[in-house]
């Protein structure tokens, strides 16, 4: 199971540690919220210090321990996915492609 932070702010959500695969129990998953709900806003606070000029609107001028509450705020849920492998022949498999160099991306296009 694939569990992933779920925010209108944090646009990369692995570069912060708001995504991470887990066996399918319950206590697992559960465990992955817990550490999410501390290490992403911390990771994603940590990113917009280094990076100011990519510091959404919302969190502008707020100091650290202000902008890790901000940002754990902003967090409205997490997703809970079923983790499909690249290589997989399962149903929606078509979507993901693995080329070199680009590595892994995904393919959605709307229908007619």
């Amino acid at each position: 199971m694939v569990v992933k932070v779920v925010s209108p702010y944090i646009l990369h959500k692995s570069d912060v540690g708001g995504v991470s695969i887990v066996s399918n129990q319950l206590q697992e998953a559960l465990s992955a919220v817990r550490r999410m709900k501390v290490e992403v806003p911390e990771k994603f606070a940590a990113l917009i210090e280094k990076n100011p000029e990519y510091t959404p609107v919302v969190y502008r001028g707020l100091d650290r321990k202000d902008l890790i509450s901000a940002i754990l705020k902003d967090i409205s849920g997490f997703l809970f996915c079923r983790f499909m492998a690249q290589d997989s022949n399962e149903f929606g498999s078509e979507l993901f492609k693995n080329t070199m160099p680009c590595g892994p991306w995904e393919s959605i296009f709307m229908g007619e």
